[in-house]
């Protein structure tokens, strides 16, 4: 016989035994798993009751809270004796783990067996606000309703990357009961550019060991480089190339990286990745600007922003020296020969001799742009000026790199 099943706290009749099945037998012996009792030893007992077992006219039945097992009822023949049997089961909510799985790379659908176990059948399966009844998948032709599909014996949530929670509501013989499971997943992180300035990176790249309790780093990549940290301690892992360990981080130490960089870690489903790239900005000599004497046809300039990362901060030419909140909080916006005009500072000079130094700020770390004027040769004075200017600028130079040598 099929077991009897019901929802904890739900069963409406006590497991019993009937004292006379029949004019031929006669009952002896009750057993529910391991306990036992005689019938004589209740007959003699005056309220009929002895541990779990309480006899009540024809009836004997186990008052056991919530039975959980096997009703044995042993009956004595003429000739010898029989057992009958009676399973009974109780069930209760159930919630289980929570699966978390890296997108895109979940193998098993969110799921209800149509009869997990005899005598106990699915009702309901719903996935957040979506269900459908499992009789009624029965009954249609094509086993399937908007995201639900039944096959081999379940119904599939088919939903792609499902994230909240499947419930099963199951029907007993008293009662029912349901289950619970949440699925959560896990995308790949693209963490924001590192843009810095060369040589002045104040961190090496890195990746956690454990992003939290369900995620642990397996690889660590850069570009085509892959190192795989699974599994190693600290002293095998210092001995690879690159690596330098934590208490919580794997760092890669290398110069100036460039390129990107990954964390893979495992998750309980699949592994995904988190990832940054790295960029470094040098600084800049611009070629030497030649002109003829009042042949220049633009102001030599620095841009306020080369582009939405790097920002002007300082500028000097020759003697004048200023930056751009000290422009900006002047009266008339201007120091020396600097003016500053829109998006640009400006050199006011009509034809500038010398070097215009831009520094500009990046994210991590300032870069320095360096632009030269020169004016060549017309015949005239004015020209012969400027070049004994720019000579003497450069015997200068030479003279300040040859005592740095000595």
């Amino acid at each position: 016989m099929p077991p009897i099943t019901y929802s904890r706290n739900k069963l409406l009749i006590k497991p019993n035994c009937s004292t006379n099945q029949d004019n031929t037998s006669i009952l002896t012996t009750v057993i529910f798993n391991n306990e036992r009792i005689e019938i004589d030893d209740l007959k003699d007992t005056s309220s009929g009751t002895k541990r779990h077992f309480k006899l009540n006219g024809t009836l004997v039945t186990f008052t056991g809270t919530n039975p959980n097992g096997k009703l044995s009822c042993i009956y004595k023949l003429t000739y010898g004796e029989f057992t009958t049997y009676e399973l009974y089961k109780y069930f209760s909510n159930t919630n289980h783990p929570i699966i978390r799985y890296a997108f895109d790379q979940l193998f098993i659908r969110p799921n209800c067996s149509m009869e997990p176990e005899r005598n106990v059948n699915l009702k309901t399966i719903l996935f957040n606000d979506e269900s459908v009844e499992g009789e009624y998948l029965q009954n249609t032709v094509s086993k399937s309703k908007d995201n639900f599909k039944l096959k081999e014996g379940s119904i599939y949530y088919t939903g792609r990357n499902p994230k909240g929670k499947c419930t099963c509501v199951y029907k007993l013989s008293y009662g029912e009961f349901k289950t619970f499971q949440e699925y959560h997943f896990i995308e790949d992180t693209i963490l924001p550019e590192v843009i810095y300035a060369q040589d002045q990176l104040n961190f090496h790249p890195n990746c956690s060991r454990e992003e939290n309790l369900y995620t642990k780093l397996k690889t660590i990549v850069f570009n085509d480089k892959k190192i795989e940290v699974e599994g190693f301690d600290d002293a095998t892992l210092s001995q690879m190339g690159n690596i330098k360990t934590t208490k919580k981080l794997l760092l890669y130490t290398v110069k100036n990286p460039e390129g990107k960089f990954s964390c893979v870690y495992k998750v309980h489903i699949g592994g995904i990745e988190k990832s940054q790239n790295y960029k470094s900005i040098s600084n800049e000599t611009h070629p030497v600007v030649e002109y003829s004497f009042n042949g220049l046809g633009y102001k030599a300039n620095c841009s306020r922003h080369l582009n939405s990362f790097t920002h002007l901060r300082g500028i000097r030419f020759k003697d004048d020296r200023t930056t751009i909140v000290s422009l900006q909080r002047s009266r008339v916006g201007a120091l020396g020969r600097l003016k500053l005009e829109k998006d640009f500072v400006i050199n006011t000079e009509k034809n500038p001799n010398g070097t215009l130094f831009c520094l500009y700020d990046v994210p991590i770390g300032e870069v320095m742009i360096t632009k030269s004027y020169l004016t060549f040769k017309t015949g005239d004075e004015e020209n012969s000026s400027n070049k004994m200017e720019y000579a003497a600028s450069m015997i200068l130079g030479y003279m300040i790199v040859i005592s740095m040598i000595i």
